[in-house]
Formats: structure tokens, C-alpha cells, sequence
């Protein structure tokens, strides 16, 4: 069963871009958006549903780390950061998989806790 992409979908990219200072590019770059893809998209205004589902994950792990650190960009800097408790890898690169989202997620759940 297909899901229903909202029309404006594309405006998502702006405002992850906005939010963590990358170029709508590099946002597409790690959304594994080709770039011509990726500029297709942005005519139509519209992103295919994987590619709504994956920045979605990204602006949601970015709202809950703002949440966790206190500000926006705190959240920046940690989600760009390789980290050891995610084996030196950045938590921006893992949210583009379930699995990985559910990893950053546990691991803001530690900081918010206490437990990291």
C-alpha cells in the first residue's frame, strides 16, 4: 500500500539544510539523493516516499537532539561528530536506515537519562 507524499514534500530538504547548515546538496548527498535526482525533485516540488521517510528520520533525530542538548546547535555539532559510542561514526550518517535512526535515538534517550 502506497503512502500519500505531501505535494510540498521538497520543502523538508530547505529545512534540513537550514537546520544543519548544509547545502541542500550535502542534504541530498546524505539522503543518497543523486544529484540529478535530486534537482529533479526540487522541480517538482516533491520527494518519492523512501526519500520522504529518510529526511524525516534526519529531522526528527535533529529536533530530539535539540531537545537533548539544549539548542540547535549543539544538536549540529553532535550529530556531525564521529562519536564513540556509535563506534566513531556520525550520527547524521546512520539516519538514513531504520536501524541506524533507532541507534541515535537510543543513544539521545541516554544523554536525556543520564546513562551516557
Amino acid at each position: 500500500m502506497a503512502v500519500a507524499v505531501p505535494n510540498d514534500s521538497f520543502e523538508l530538504i530547505h529545512g534540513l539544510s537550514s537546520d544543519l547548515q548544509l547545502s541542500v546538496r550535502e542534504i541530498g548527498e546524505l539522503l543518497d539523493i543523486h544529484p540529478r535526482t535530486l534537482l529533479r525533485r526540487q522541480e517538482a516540488g516533491k520527494l518519492e516516499e523512501a526519500e520522504l521517510l529518510k529526511a524525516q528520520m534526519v529531522g526528527e533525530a535533529f529536533d530530539f537532539a535539540t531537545r537533548a542538548l539544549g539548542d540547535a546547535t549543539a544538536a549540529r555539532r553532535w550529530l556531525l561528530s564521529e562519536l564513540p559510542a556509535l563506534a566513531f561514526e556520525r550520527p547524521i550518517d546512520l539516519l538514513t536506515s531504520i536501524k541506524g535512526y533507532e541507534r541515535v535515538k537510543a543513544l539521545l534517550g541516554q544523554i536525556v537519562f543520564g546513562s551516557y
